[in-house]
């Protein structure tokens, strides 16, 4: 069974090719788009487009760029769309970030639910690491799906015909989300372009506050203001994730991470923020 990667990066240059080098131990070939969603996260260009148009591996594939919509959910609709008309009806795709990677075990258990007949769509549980890889918010993110006749995505990555067999794996092997380890500014720029002002808030005034070496008092304070700003009390800014309802509200991570960010200089990083 062929599995085909839809790929997104920008602004990711210590991340890509690391992250290319682990989907296609997945996928049997990626098609990759390296665009800004928004005009003001074109001002954050970096070497991410050289890095991948020089990459040399003949199963990887830039796609060309589209007109920006101004707004990000569909641009991002929009490049899934192009990207759909390479492939087939029965296809396997599945949506990658420059920020998302999978351990062996995780691996092993994604080709073996992929290649059973009982989904046409598949969730992942994920750990989504905050400030730095040691401390981690659970939850779970739709990444595969088979295509069907007239599949078209709408946003955010939903795809219809709506799927009626969803799945939910890697509950043992979660996938490492690296998405609050991008730069600060980047972070802003995509929830400033998607006018998410309580969350560009949340940013400014806890995250960036947030004192792994204050684990009462003062994180109490900031759950209470969090609570303020996002209606919800705690470290994240709303429901639907899994963290722990006393300080520090993130799990602990103690175990190893993929090989490709083990062995790499990301890994030792105490904060991610600076």
């Amino acid at each position: 069974m062929k599995i085909t990667g839809f790929y997104f990066a920008w602004a990711c240059e210590d991340w890509v090719l690391k992250s290319i080098a682990n989907k296609l131990k997945i996928c049997d070939e990626i098609f990759v788009s390296v665009q800004a969603h928004t005009p003001q996260m074109a001002l954050l260009a970096d070497k991410t487009e050289s890095l991948v148009a020089n990459l040399g591996d003949k199963r990887v594939h830039m796609v060309p760029q589209i007109p920006l919509s101004g707004n990000i959910d569909v641009t991002k609709c929009k490049i899934l769309n192009s990207m759909l008309e390479l492939v087939c009806t029965g296809d396997t795709i599945m949506l990658c970030d420059s920020d998302e990677f999978y351990d062996d075990n995780a691996i092993k258990e994604i080709k073996e639910e992929t290649a059973k007949d009982d989904w046409d769509m598949i969730r992942v549980h994920d750990r989504f690491f905050c400030i730095n890889m040691n401390w981690y918010l659970g939850g779970s993110h739709g990444r595969f799906w088979k295509v069907k006749q007239g599949s078209k995505f709408y946003p955010t990555q939903n795809i219809l015909p709506e799927p009626l067999n969803v799945k939910l794996i890697l509950e043992d092997n979660p996938m490492f989300h690296y998405s609050m380890l991008m730069p600060l500014e980047y972070r802003k720029a995509f929830w400033e372009s998607e006018q998410k002002w309580h969350m560009v808030e949340w940013l400014d005034k806890i995250y960036t506050k947030w004192n792994l070496d204050a684990i009462s008092s003062e994180m109490k304070e900031l759950a209470s203001e969090n609570y303020r700003i996002t209606g919800h009390d705690g470290f994240w800014f709303n429901g639907g994730v899994d963290e722990l309802d006393m300080p520090p509200y993130l799990h602990r991570f103690e175990g190893s991470h993929p090989e490709e960010i083990e062995f790499s200089t990301l890994r030792n990083k105490k904060d991610y923020r600076i």
